[in-house]
């Protein structure tokens, strides 16, 4: 076993800048919105790693730590435009239609060294240190019609989307230069859209609806950069990730009463090229590396329950309940079989009024076990708790924020190679609280809307936005 303490100490800076226009025309509800957003940002980060390897007797295999030290910087530029034009037809009728374009420029260098014992020098360290850039850039026009006959409506949709990541991985060699291996994952798709609505007495409505979504794979995904600070278990992205690819069909009813609410929800997903890391056999060092891949498919069935209760006047929950079957399919590439399981997870939401002008929010959430494509994801859980004070002018708040009150939310898994199995837990973020004061001046009562219609994201919980 091992014992290995890191120190991090980084710091960083960004702003944004935001451009908003609205026009409104003679014909009632006709309007044109645009957008443009422009973000940038840096960081620095010098992390510290000493790690100790010792028996399971406890007893110190090596006297002299292993002395580690990575010197990172990274850039950030980002460039968002959007333009959503809507025409009522009819009585009940819409269009809708836009442009939504999105470019995201990241720059990254990592230094690395390694103490020499012998020497008493830290040596360079060419494995660890490298350079990668990457420029990501989305567009899309999109169009939608929606109307309604009598208690029966519709929408239908169709987003088309160019989309690229130019990535420029920069490695050392022995003289200290930087060799450069270019990369590009590009792709053209279309993203149909129907929804069908029946409306009942007795506020009932009842849905079914299909779409094809994007889930696109997060920045540290695709960045190459070799992670090293679990010292058994390595981590890399992959800059040929494809984004996954998800049809999902959805049966929905829903009722609504004087105090609660109920929708609930049968569905079919199927995710093609599944994003999800990939461990290798345990090397001569017993280090193993994971790598995210796409892989086939992943088809996932399920119901869904949401409910709203109204308790008190100053008082109401919402809760969450979802339960699903879950299947991947092997991939001999990977030495992966087919692999099944079911599922569920669940929430609870308190939201209480308090006297004085302060809210509370307690939230609860439970995850069970989930298959993976190498093994499962054990269950994990937490509750997470907020309040805020409005000052008596409504210029002014105060907010606290606190997550994981407990201090139980933590990553396990359980991964089966062809030859190995390899346990795994790490604690995230532990108990984490922020206090934030808010002071509103000048007009806050703009109304720019600010559309996602050219957003149609798939429903991975720790995507990105668009």
């Amino acid at each position: 076993m091992s014992n290995r303490s890191n120190i991090n100490d980084g710091t960083g800076n960004s702003y944004d800048l935001n451009l908003d226009f609205t026009q409104k025309f003679k014909k009632p509800k006709e309007e044109l919105t645009m957008n443009f957003g422009y973000s940038e940002g840096n960081n620095d980060n010098f992390q510290t790693y000493n790690t100790q390897v010792y028996n399971l007797n406890g007893n110190t295999i090596s006297p002299v730590p292993n002395i580690q030290r990575n010197d990172g910087a990274g850039f950030n530029r980002n460039y968002n435009a959007q333009l959503d034009y809507s025409l009522p037809v009819g009585k009940t009728g819409k269009i809708e239609a836009g442009y939504r374009s999105q470019i995201r420029i990241s720059e990254n260098s990592t230094i690395a060294d390694i103490f020499n014992n012998a020497a008493g020098t830290f040596d360079f360290n060419y494995q660890l240190s490298n350079e990668f850039n990457s420029k990501d850039q989305v567009h899309a026009i999109y169009a939608n019609y929606q109307n309604q006959i009598k208690n029966f409506g519709y929408q239908v949709g169709l987003r088309a989307e160019d989309a690229a990541l130019n990535t420029r991985l920069g490695a050392y060699n022995i003289n200290s230069n930087l060799n450069y291996t270019p990369g590009k994952v590009a792709y053209t798709r279309l993203y149909p859209s129907i929804f069908l609505t029946q409306k009942f007495s007795g506020e009932q409505q009842l849905q079914l609806s299909y779409s094809r979504r994007v889930n696109r794979p997060r920045g540290w995904d695709t960045n190459p950069f070799l992670d090293v600070s679990d010292p058994l278990n390595y981590r890399q992205g992959n800059a040929n990730l494809k984004p996954e690819d998800v049809h999902a069909f959805e049966l929905s009813y829903s009722r609504y009463w004087t105090k609660f609410s109920i929708i609930s929800s049968l569905y079919l997903r199927q995710t093609n090229d599944v994003i999800q890391r990939i461990r290798t056999e345990p090397d001569a060092n017993g280090i193993t590396l994971s790598t995210p891949q796409n892989l086939t498919r992943n088809i996932s069935s399920g119901v869904e329950l949401i409910g709203k209760y109204d308790v008190l006047k100053s008082w109401n929950f919402t809760t969450n309940v979802n339960l699903y079957q879950s299947k991947i399919e092997g991939v001999p590439a990977f030495g992966i079989v087919e692999n099944s399981g079911f599922s569920y997870n669940a929430n609870l939401t308190n939201n209480f009024v308090l006297p004085f002008g302060i809210t509370l929010q307690v939230k609860g959430d439970y995850r069970s076990r989930e298959v993976m494509a190498q093994g499962i994801r054990k269950a994990n859980y937490g509750v997470d708790a907020g309040a805020k004070y409005d000052f008596k002018n409504r210029k002014a708040s105060l907010s606290l924020n606190i997550r994981d009150v407990f201090a139980t939310r933590k990553w396990e898994m359980t991964t089966t190679g062809t030859n190995s199995v390899v346990d795994f837990s790490r604690y995230m973020q532990r108990t984490m609280a922020n206090l934030t004061f808010s002071y509103r001046f000048g007009k806050t009562d703009f109304n720019f809307k600010k559309t996602k219609k050219g957003d149609d994201q798939g429903s991975r919980p720790d995507e990105e936005s668009f």
